[in-house]
């Protein structure tokens, strides 16, 4: 061998060693990307969660049945609730649905379409009146409505669903 081709063999592998160590560092760069993608996406889910339970919260109450009065009665909100639902959400971005909120039971659906369409409905002197507004002695009971799912279907009130809240639904009691 002579000090040339010593020469070449050294050269050659200082720079196989230099692109092993590049490679490695390419890898861990790679793993390190996608752990600070799904902290920041384990982030962003928390905070969405957070804000819909700060927001919906009040209307968490529980799922007792109606055969356990006591239980029952205690999860149930105030008119005032119903209106201030009602009230916060009369743009239509979450939908309501009260089932018999007076004496008429006429029932009481805020969907986008009819609060852009008819949004006196939704005005506080239309909903505390006799005629078409709640009754403010009355209780109810509120569930949450997931994911784009029928407020008006009883299947979907006692779902322990997570998800995006896209209803409430207030049953009288």
């Amino acid at each position: 061998m002579t000090r040339e081709t010593l020469e070449e063999m050294i050269t050659i592998g200082v720079e196989f060693l230099t692109v092993a160590i590049f490679l490695v560092f390419v890898v861990n760069f790679v793993g390190i990307k996608k752990d600070f993608a799904e902290v920041k996406n384990n982030k962003t889910a928390t905070a969405h969660q957070v804000r819909q339970y700060r927001e919906f919260g009040k209307y968490e109450t529980g799922f007792s049945p109606k055969t356990e009065a006591a239980n029952y009665k205690s999860e149930c909100l105030y008119a005032d609730d119903v209106l201030e639902a009602i009230r916060n959400y009369r743009d239509g971005s979450i939908e309501i649905y009260v089932d018999k909120p007076n004496s008429t039971g006429v029932p009481i659906h805020l969907t986008t379409g009819d609060a852009e369409q008819n949004p006196s409905n939704y005005s506080l002197e239309v909903l505390t009146s006799t005629a078409k507004g709640v009754d403010l002695s009355a209780l109810f009971h509120p569930y949450l409505i997931y994911n784009g799912s029928d407020v008006t279907d009883p299947s979907y009130y006692n779902n322990y669903s997570s998800g995006t809240v896209t209803g409430i639904a207030f049953i009288r009691y």
